[in-house]
């Protein structure tokens, strides 16, 4: 999903499909860029981290890895950003990093690049972001989750749902990353076995 997200950013997948509705076919206006010789930054270099970095040597990139784990600074985060084209967020979530990408985050990162997050709302400031895009120094974001997406309906006044229904440059899918056929599968697969594993629930189906 995340590396779909990226495709979708840069190539401008989506406005360009909606294009087939008008009278007349404008791809012009649908210009996308190259993913071969760009930069991406992958925040959190865990298993989907590296998954992604695979990715990116296939089609040709250049890759920065930014995790906290190998002693990795905020400063350090702050250089990496102004050399980056595509920064890709998936660290983990818990109390202390908290809107971990931050003002001076987006501040920081280089003009006209991309900002994907399929990690947690939560790690963003959401405020930030949507400045950044309002002010066109992104040249657009894609994420999968929002803060409190819980609380979210369809009838929400929230800032980024209402940016991204009148503007091309930002992508909002509702928090489907793990969402496919083969993952729900393996997931009841796992819980199932785990529980027959486990002798104290073979005692009680006894």
């Amino acid at each position: 999903l995340t590396w779909g997200l990226i495709l979708n950013l840069t190539r401008k997948i989506i406005p360009a499909s909606k294009n087939n509705f008008l009278k007349k076919l404008n791809r012009e206006k649908h210009i996308g860029k190259d993913l071969f010789g760009k930069t991406i930054l992958i925040i959190g270099y865990g298993r989907i981290g590296k998954q992604l970095s695979k990715f990116a040597k296939v089609f040709g990139m250049r890759t920065k890895i930014f995790d906290t784990r190998y002693n990795h600074s905020k400063r350090h985060l702050y250089d990496l950003l102004t050399l980056s084209d595509i920064v890709v967020l998936c660290i983990n979530f818990n109390k202390k990093n908290k809107k971990y990408f931050d003002h001076k985050c987006f501040s920081k990162m280089k003009k006209n690049s991309y900002f994907i997050n399929t990690s947690r709302g939560e790690l963003v400031d959401e405020r930030a972001l949507l400045n950044s895009l309002k002010s066109k120094a992104l040249d657009g974001a894609a994420l999968d989750v929002l803060t409190n997406e819980n609380q979210i309906n369809t009838n929400s006044n929230h800032p980024l749902i209402n940016y991204s229904k009148k503007n091309k440059n930002l992508i909002i899918t509702p928090h489907i990353g793990g969402a496919t056929i083969e993952s729900f599968k393996l997931t009841r697969s796992c819980l199932i076995d785990n529980f027959l594993n486990d002798k104290k629930n073979l005692i009680y189906l006894k």
